[in-house]
């Protein structure tokens, strides 16, 4: 309001005069608009930002003199999705209750919010003006996340493979944009086992020092040539760790199975290296003088049995090729054939 004092003075001598005050009150009209600090504002949050965290508060203000034509509302207007809220009377900008940011979990995959913010004066109708602003929220990657070890699946090779053969190549991938991956071998899980199933002994193959994996690129390399005879399947437990965790250990774990296919390495070998029997002279046709067996380390192998020796001597003794049995093959006479001397021969189908 302003006050004036008024003065009334009559013109007689000696003047006499009174004196008034008058208070004029000038009535506020909504003609400021409201008018924000920042009109664009940008911030960065974690993804991991739980719902109903304040971020940032947006001030307006306007220049009308009384309420409510200086009285602001505020509202976002466009961009804010099921993710953020802004306080009507405050301003304060928050994550929404229950809201998730994780770029990983929304569809579209979002890092980048554009709000659109408007504040209201208390205008009516058509009296009521208005401000804009604009903020940016950018989420931050948080590594949060453990890594996914693809299915090694299983693998051959066969035996006596030179040492520094690629196996096979694992991998691995983490959503997270900080990443550093490192992959291992858990020997403690690993195990070997031979052609009956038998747990082979480290003692009896160091597996630990058969293969070496690479902790960066997951390559998967022979450090010594396998023997299929002594080991022909390998359990390897594989690791894979994310190394800048921010969250405890991520890791994950696979089986990857090694089948060492066999290779003819091995000669047949006779369970006994000379063979005695007697025979009685003038036996009949067919009758069994010994059996010759012979084994082969070599894994699915059939062996052929075959005569050696002077023809005159082998014509008397037949040899089942696939048994190794010998027999009477003809009359035998000791007068003229004392004793018989012949060398049977094993050999392998590979």
């Amino acid at each position: 309001p302003v006050s004036l004092q008024v003065k009334a003075e009559d013109g007689g001598r000696p003047s006499l005069s009174s004196i008034t005050t008058v208070t004029v009150y000038v009535q506020d009209i909504n003609d400021n608009p409201p008018i924000f600090e920042v009109a664009n504002f940008s911030t960065t949050i974690p993804e991991d930002t739980p719902g109903g965290t304040s971020l940032f508060k947006l001030i307006a203000h306007d220049a009308d003199g009384s309420s409510p034509n200086n009285a602001i509302a505020y509202r976002i207007v466009d961009g804010a999705g099921d993710k953020f809220v802004m306080d009507s009377t405050t301003g304060v900008i928050s994550t929404a209750i229950g809201s998730n940011l994780d770029p990983d979990l929304t569809q579209p995959r979002t890092m980048r919010y554009h709000l659109k913010i408007i504040a209201l004066d208390g205008g009516i109708g058509k009296q009521q003006l208005s401000a804009t602003a604009t903020a940016t929220v950018m989420v931050r990657d948080v590594n949060n996340k453990p890594p996914v070890l693809e299915d090694p699946g299983t693998v051959r090779i066969r035996e006596n493979t030179p040492v520094g053969h690629v196996v096979t190549r694992l991998f691995a991938h983490d959503p997270d944009t900080t990443a550093k991956l490192r992959f291992t071998i858990d020997h403690s899980g690993t195990e070997g086992r031979n052609e009956e199933g038998r747990i082979v002994r480290n003692t009896e193959v160091n597996l630990e020092a058969s293969l070496e994996l690479d902790p960066n690129d997951g390559t998967l390399r022979l450090t010594k040539v396998l023997d299929r005879e002594e080991v022909e399947t390998i359990k390897l437990i594989v690791n894979v760790e994310d190394l800048e965790a921010q969250k405890g250990k991520q890791i994950d774990s696979a089986v990857l199975n090694i089948i060492i296919e066999d290779e003819n390495d091995n000669n047949p070998e006779f369970r006994k290296p000379f063979y005695k029997r007697s025979v009685t002279e003038n036996s009949q046709n067919g009758v069994t003088i010994a059996n010759v067996v012979a084994d082969d380390k070599d894994k699915n192998r059939t062996i052929t049995y075959s005569l050696q020796g002077v023809r005159s001597v082998t014509e008397l003794i037949h040899l089942d090729s696939a048994t190794g049995e010998l027999l009477v093959a003809s009359r035998i006479d000791r007068e003229q054939v004392p004793w018989i001397n012949v060398t049977v021969k094993a050999t392998d189908s590979g």
